[in-house]
């Protein structure tokens, strides 16, 4: 009984340094938690922000060739609008077709021949 007694009172004892120890544990292992969250979340932003900048210089990039191929098409329409009016003299003169002018004998006398316009450009 004695001995029983003894260890109950050695134990009460060291129950206060135990529970210290114990609460001394929880909060380092809560402290390593929080910093291993941390650390993630650090990680997180970081691969955020690079994934946003990659993205970010993509779009760029996108616009950019989209800005170079518009510019490329308008230089090809300017030089296939010199290619193809180059040959074009302004202000050609071209009869009207004139199959819709039937004339008999008597009105061939009162109308006018039919009338020659002048026009920047042969019809298409």
């Amino acid at each position: 009984m004695v001995y029983e007694s003894d260890y109950e009172h050695h134990y009460d004892q060291d129950r206060d340094v135990r529970e210290a120890n114990a609460n001394a544990a929880i909060i380092t292992m809560l402290f390593i938690v929080s910093i291993i969250v941390s650390f993630v979340c650090v990680i997180y932003q970081v691969m955020n922000y690079q994934n946003e900048k990659a993205e970010f210089e993509r779009i760029r990039r996108m616009q950019f060739m989209q800005y170079n191929l518009r510019k490329q098409q308008e230089r090809q329409y300017q030089e296939l609008q010199r290619q193809q009016y180059a040959y074009v003299q302004p202000y050609i003169v071209y009869p009207v077709v004139a199959a819709q002018y039937q004339w008999t004998g008597n009105e061939q006398s009162v109308q006018n021949p039919p009338q020659y316009v002048q026009a920047p450009y042969p019809p298409v």
